[in-house]
């Protein structure tokens, strides 16, 4: 690579993937996962956004979990809101089936992520409004239940 003496979308877009190996080596080394985002440039100076987090599923579910536990309550408060045994339960409407999988604080429209687990979207996680605390509540119930 030849030295660089001015930072443009040219020069950011050479560096990006040096940058992204080395981040690759860093995360086997450190079980973490590194991720490169969007960045700005002008003329000496450059900023690209780099996320962290850690790469272990069982963390990030134990995670997503307390925040449930923690503020699911609130949610859907009109419909008795979300318990702690709602997580993860696996609940259809309009034909598909979903998980919850944990919350979104910072969208007061769209709180509640689940899991898409048939469809065309089977595998991405999508958010949900509280109109569907009834559904979720209804199935942990079921489920139970059954259970029992």
């Amino acid at each position: 690579m030849t030295k660089i003496t001015t930072i443009d979308k040219k020069s950011l877009i050479a560096l990006r993937a040096p940058i992204e190996a080395a981040l690759a080596e860093l995360a086997a080394q450190t079980g973490l996962k590194f991720t490169v985002g969007s960045g700005s440039f002008g003329g000496a100076n450059g900023h690209l956004k780099l996320e962290i987090a850690v790469d272990d599923p069982a963390v990030q579910e134990a995670k997503e979990r307390a925040t449930w536990n923690a503020n699911g309550r609130y949610i859907g408060y009109d419909a008795g809101g979300l318990r702690p045994e709602d997580f993860g339960t696996e609940f259809v409407t309009s034909g598909t089936r979903y998980r919850t999988c944990g919350l979104a604080l910072s969208r007061s429209k769209y709180p509640i992520k689940v899991e898409v687990l048939s469809g065309p979207k089977k595998g991405k996680v999508i958010l949900f409004t509280d109109g569907v605390v009834r559904s979720i509540r209804a199935a942990t119930d079921a489920a139970a239940k059954v259970a029992a």
